[in-house]
């Protein structure tokens, strides 16, 4: 249980790892589609750090998977399967990893990927989870590329996903860097003061650890990722990206 407190994502609260966690997709039916989306955001993240499988099966058919809420509004057996494994690679990846590591002792954590930045700029501009995450990853590609670990189709491909359901790869307020250096700040403490370790995609479907994003780098990363974007038709904008957008301000 958790809630956000001071401009802090999840702040306060409490943890227990469960005893049993039951997965069933029949309940996305009853959804609205922009919290399919949102929630898809974290799907994304697995496939770009963990599973290249899982990225491309996202690539084809991520699209039919939320207009139809992971096979829920009707029926096609086919469908239904492929969703099924989206979902099993999904969790199957996050708890390789983070099933051992339940109250996050180690943090090379793949899952964390979109949530280095993403947790001081998401309160301040009201953003939707999914949306602030998928802004991360797709700043966190653009970086990883300024850092020669990670090609710049690679990097398209992350932010063509991202925007094929809705998502959204920019937002002016990663301009502010001065709160972009507070996130900084507030992961380091977060993640035990002994460095940064930022997620960033090597390839599609592994990663490494940013143990220090200084001050210049980040700027650059941030300038070369706005003028990227600003070719976009939307520049970036997802649908539906803000909490107000789901009745939830």
């Amino acid at each position: 249980t958790c809630t956000n407190g001071s401009q802090f994502k999840n702040s306060i609260g409490a943890y227990h790892p469960p005893v049993l966690t039951l997965v069933d997709r029949n309940f996305f039916g009853t959804l609205a589609t922009g919290h399919v989306r949102n929630g898809m955001a974290e799907i994304i993240k697995m496939a770009v750090t963990d599973d290249p499988t899982l990225f491309e099966l996202m690539e084809q058919y991520g699209s039919q998977l939320l207009e139809t809420h992971f096979a829920t509004l009707e029926a096609d057996e086919k469908l239904g399967e492929i969703a099924d494994e989206v979902i099993y690679r999904a969790l199957f990846s996050y708890m390789k990893h983070e099933g051992t590591n339940m109250f996050e002792t180690y943090q090379d954590r793949p899952h964390a990927y979109g949530h280095t930045w993403s947790p001081r700029f998401e309160p301040a501009a009201k953003l939707m989870h999914g949306h602030s995450v998928t802004i991360g990853m797709a700043f966190g590609a653009s970086l990883a590329v300024e850092m020669g670990w990670l090609k710049s189709t690679e990097r398209d491909r992350i932010i063509d996903l991202c925007r094929s359901l809705g998502l959204s790869v920019y937002h002016p307020i990663l301009e502010n860097i001065d709160l972009m250096l507070e996130g900084q700040k507030n992961m380091r403490c977060k993640r035990g003061e002994q460095g940064l370790w930022a997620p960033l995609p090597k390839g599609i479907g592994s990663c490494d650890y940013a143990q220090e994003v200084s001050s210049g780098l980040l700027q650059a990363a941030i300038e070369n990722h706005k003028q990227l974007c600003s070719s976009l038709p939307d520049h970036g904008k997802g649908r539906q990206m803000y909490l107000s957008d789901l009745g939830l301000e």
